[in-house]
């Protein structure tokens, strides 16, 4: 059982949005998997910033402080008689709690440092598309919370990953959680390599090599009554064209080691892309 993973959770909650999703799933995790829980409600370095900007022709520096400590005030009793409060519903061990000040991915980061966190479950903001500094500034698990889905959990595989952890994790959750499995193996055409058990990326591949690739791997899964497909295209638009069809209410992904080039420079922004096209809850594993 890969429990592990959920041992201790972090549910970052920004001053600007209160993730009720994330919290509820929070509690879902706690009371399968018996997992510590931390909610730290962050008041953001940004909207402090915009205090001294919005102020400071008609303000004093002294003023413009004392503006500060008023939002900050405001932020800690709004976390602790009813964010707080609200949380607690959904627990049933009240979770650790924190307020913090500060730049919202510095924080995660120290924290995750500080309490030897192992996932990260947070929600999904449409108006500022996530924080994704935190995908390759975090070495640990990210769950991007979202309403709605089926009972349904995919196991994303592909010639861009490892896939030694997703069907783990994928079966551990289904059966945690009382989902249907299924697992898709997508062959990404736009960048046509194999990638080993270390991460390793080979030379381009065949199309045809790679999708028998992936019809030998999926067999296994299959021989166990397990749902499986195979499809090929661009990863990012595959796992959101899926996750649609089958209303999935989870998806977990693995290791990808997509490259791709825009102007001539290597992007690594797959995640943010599968995450806005997806539209479902997603498991980002490491």
């Amino acid at each position: 059982m890969q429990t592990n993973i959920f041992e201790r959770i972090l549910v970052p909650i920004s001053s600007e949005y209160f993730p009720i999703e994330a919290v509820k799933r929070a509690g879902e995790l706690e009371e399968v998997f018996g997992s510590f829980i931390e909610i730290v409600y962050i008041i953001e370095e940004k909207t402090l910033k915009k205090i001294d900007e919005v102020a400071e022709s008609v303000n004093t520096e002294y003023e413009r402080e004392e503006l500060k400590k008023e939002v900050t005030a405001t932020g800690n009793f709004m976390a602790h008689s009813l964010i707080f409060k609200e949380a607690n519903k959904f627990f049933k061990k009240e979770p650790e709690k924190k307020v913090l000040e500060g730049e919202f991915t510095n924080i995660i980061k120290e924290e995750v440092q500080r309490e030897r966190i192992t996932c990260i479950l947070m929600g999904f903001e449409k108006e500022c598309m996530l924080r994704y500094r935190l995908f390759e500034e975090v070495n640990i698990p990210i769950w991007v919370e979202m309403e709605g889905g089926k009972n349904i959990v995919l196991g994303i595989c592909s010639n861009l990953s490892p896939n030694k952890k997703v069907p783990k994790v994928t079966f551990t959750l289904s059966k945690a959680l009382g989902y249907e499995p299924y697992i898709i193996y997508i062959v990404d055409t736009s960048d046509r390599v194999e990638v080993d058990s270390e991460g390793r990326r080979s030379v381009k591949k065949p199309i045809d090599y790679l999708l028998r690739n992936g019809e030998e791997f999926v067999k296994k899964f299959e021989e166990k009554g397990i749902k499986t497909m195979v499809l090929h295209g661009s990863i990012e638009e595959k796992i959101g064209e899926i996750a649609r069809e089958l209303d999935a209410g989870l998806i977990v992904v693995g290791r990808e080691k997509k490259r791709r080039k825009i102007l001539g420079v290597f992007c690594r922004d797959v995640k943010k892309e599968i995450t806005e096209k997806a539209g479902h809850s997603l498991l980002f594993l490491k």
